[in-house]
C-alpha cells in the first residue's frame, strides 16, 4: 500500500497539499484480545505508521490518525498507546462516540483521559461523532437525528472555544449523516 500512496502523491499535485487522515484500527482484529500477541500487533501498527509518515514526509501533508479512546488506557512501554501514536502523527482524531454531552457515560466523561494526555503532549486533536446504526445506541446519533448531531457539534465547539489544540469535530460518516432523520 505504501508504494501506491507514494505513486499517488507523485502523480497528483493536488494531494500533496492536503491532510491525510488514517482510519487504521488494530484493536478490531480478533488477535488483539490475546495478550501474548498484542505487543507484536502494536509494534507492527506503530511501524506501519512510521513508514507511512516517511512516505508523506517530503510533501506538505499532515498525518491525522483516527484513535479510539481505548488507546489512552492501553499500556505501551511505560506510557499508553495514545502517547506512542502521538509521537508519530501530526494530529489525532478521537473517536468520541457518545450521544450525550455531559453526565455519566457522556462525551465529556468518555474523552477526559485522552484529552488530558493530548494536552500534556501539546498534540492537536479533533473529536468524532458517530451517526451509523450501530450498537450500543448511546454511541451514535442514528436515533436522535441531524438536529441532535448539529447541536452536539455546537456544544463541543463552545466548550473547547479557548482550546488551541482543538481543531474541530468530524462526523462519521457523511452518507449516514445525510440520511439521518431531521
Amino acid at each position: 500500500m505504501l508504494a501506491e500512496v507514494s505513486t499517488f502523491l507523485q502523480e497528483n499535485q493536488w494531494a500533496q497539499d492536503i491532510d491525510w487522515m488514517l482510519d487504521y484500527e488494530p484493536h478490531v482484529i480478533d488477535q488483539w484480545s490475546d495478550n501474548s500477541l498484542k505487543p507484536r500487533i502494536i509494534e507492527n501498527f506503530l511501524g506501519d505508521l512510521q513508514e507511512f509518515k516517511q512516505v508523506i514526509a517530503q510533501y506538505n501533508v499532515k498525518m491525522i490518525l483516527d484513535v479510539p479512546i481505548l488507546f489512552s488506557v492501553t499500556d505501551y512501554q511505560d506510557l499508553t498507546l495514545l502517547h506512542a501514536v502521538s509521537s508519530i502523527v501530526d494530529e489525532i482524531l478521537l473517536m468520541s462516540y457518545r450521544d450525550t454531552f455531559e453526565g455519566s457515560n457522556s462525551l465529556l466523561s468518555f474523552i477526559d483521559d485522552s484529552v488530558s494526555i493530548l494536552r500534556d503532549l501539546n498534540k492537536p486533536f479533533y473529536l468524532a461523532l458517530e451517526t451509523q446504526a450501530i450498537d450500543p445506541p448511546y454511541i451514535t446519533f442514528f436515533e436522535e437525528g441531524t438536529a441532535a448531531v448539529d447541536s452536539m457539534v455546537l456544544r463541543i465547539d463552545e466548550y473547547f472555544m479557548d482550546e488551541d489544540l482543538y481543531k474541530g469535530t468530524a462526523i462519521h460518516f457523511l452518507y449516514s449523516y445525510l440520511n439521518l432523520d431531521n
